[in-house]
């Protein structure tokens, strides 16, 4: 399996949620892994060429979204904070039972970017502390355990910005950029520097990723995303080891009403709800 996972962003299933009762086949792992790395956070610098799909952030702003709330088929729930900059503040997880399980609260610098996350899960707390360089990228990340030991991811790009490095205590992750500054290749290596799996991405005329295959020890995966005239993805389509398809609603605003992931051992439904600043 991948050496780590990362926390699930918005608008995408939070999978943290899904809670499965005993223990996982070897299809639900890798199902989840794939799930996972769909949400890890990249750089792209974007160029004149590429048509940019209003952000959640944008969208949070226009709309003065307060509150999100997530509601899964399982009874599990998020409720997401945000401030009027359309900025995520704090995400509370709960089970069916309305049982608090997670609280993650966020600080902002005055870009607006995370430089501390706590995490609390009852009695344990987890600190995540972010630095950035002069152009706004990524520069460190330090995670605290609730025992204070701490370990550190670095990022480093080279003169051209055609490529990030992510590093840390398990390995590396590499990401290669094309000139219009997309993502086409991420390349992850152990701690040995052995390469343990290879994603290619493909995109339209437009900048939208069209397509990503994948291969991770020896399973094969292809994703293909359809978008609507936002720029907003509406299907993706999942092929190879895993077969899978996720669908997205949007209202009139652009906001996320559902997603709905089809096939595979994961099947799920997620309905969002808006509360709004006056």
């Amino acid at each position: 399996m991948m050496k780590k996972m990362y926390q699930i962003s918005l608008v995408i299933i939070p999978l943290s949620l899904m809670v499965a009762c005993g223990p996982k086949s070897e299809e639900e792992w890798d199902e989840e892994w794939y799930e996972e790395y769909d949400d890890i956070a990249e750089f792209e610098p974007v160029s004149d060429t590429v048509i940019v799909a209003p952000t959640q952030q944008d969208l949070y702003k226009e709309h003065r979204v307060k509150q999100m709330r997530s509601d899964f088929d399982d009874g599990n729930y998020t409720i997401e904070d945000f401030d009027e900059n359309g900025r995520l503040i704090r995400e509370e997880y709960f089970n069916g039972e309305k049982k608090k399980i997670t609280t993650y609260s966020y600080e902002l610098n005055a870009n607006g970017q995370v430089v501390e996350e706590i995490q609390q899960e009852g009695s344990k707390k987890y600190v995540r502390k972010f630095t950035y360089d002069r152009q706004g990228r990524d520069s460190t990340k330090v995670f605290i355990n609730d025992s204070g030991e701490s370990t550190e991811t670095t990022y480093t790009y080279d003169s051209e910005f055609n490529t990030k490095t992510e590093h840390d205590q398990y390995g590396s992750y590499v990401s290669y950029y094309n000139e219009r500054g997309l993502e086409r290749k991420m390349v992850s290596k152990t701690e040995d520097g052995l390469t343990d799996a290879t994603i290619y991405y493909e995109y339209d005329e437009v900048g939208n990723r069209i397509k990503e295959e994948s291969s991770l020890m020896g399973i094969s995966i292809i994703d293909r995303m359809t978008y609507n005239d936002r720029g907003q993805l509406l299907k993706k389509e999942r092929g190879g080891t895993v077969r899978v398809t996720m669908i997205y609603e949007y209202d009139d605003k652009g906001l996320c009403t559902k997603f709905v992931r089809e096939g595979g051992s994961l099947p799920s439904t997620v309905v969002y709800s808006y509360q709004y600043y006056e």
